[in-house]
């Protein structure tokens, strides 16, 4: 049917190809697939000849379309670099931003787990042993020493 059709057609383009005949490595896609689409008798062999520069017509007309053509492929390539080259900057700020966040987020945990272990006037809370408001100190100092930090260097 047309999938053992259509790889003919891609082998016959191959072996084209290996001859010589054809490098698809210098064509491009709009090139590739008009030869696809003729070997599938899908388009004429005259549509595909158009693509010889030989076979072009270059009146000023056409010689100003492919000029200007040209000039549009560029601009849009440059504003597709603008975009791209925005929205890495954007993601950058935001991800900066999110790091911020997180470190905020660790030292409000970090008081959390220290105020939890203690009751007002600074006395130890039911069931909390001396190592663990030790270990959870270290953790706020850990915390606060990180978020100093980022903030001299975000």
């Amino acid at each position: 049917g047309g999938a053992a059709s259509h790889f003919v057609a891609l082998q016959a383009a191959a072996d084209a190809a290996a001859r010589g005949d054809v490098d698809l490595a210098t064509l491009d896609v709009e090139q590739c697939l008009r030869r696809e689409l003729a070997s599938l008798g899908l388009m004429e062999a005259v549509d595909i000849e158009y693509d010889q520069p030989s076979l072009r017509e270059d009146d000023q007309i056409c010689v100003e379309l492919r000029h200007q053509q040209d000039a549009l492929r560029r601009k849009i390539a440059e504003m597709e670099d603008a975009q791209s080259s925005s929205r890495k900057a954007l993601l950058q700020k935001v991800e900066q931003g999110f790091t911020g966040e997180k470190v905020l987020a660790d030292v409000i945990a970090a008081a959390k787990g220290l105020e939890g272990c203690l009751l007002p006037k600074f006395k130890l809370a039911k069931g909390v042993k001396p190592q663990d408001v030790k270990r959870q100190q270290e953790i706020w100092d850990k915390a606060l020493h990180r978020w100093r930090s980022y903030n001299l260097n975000p």
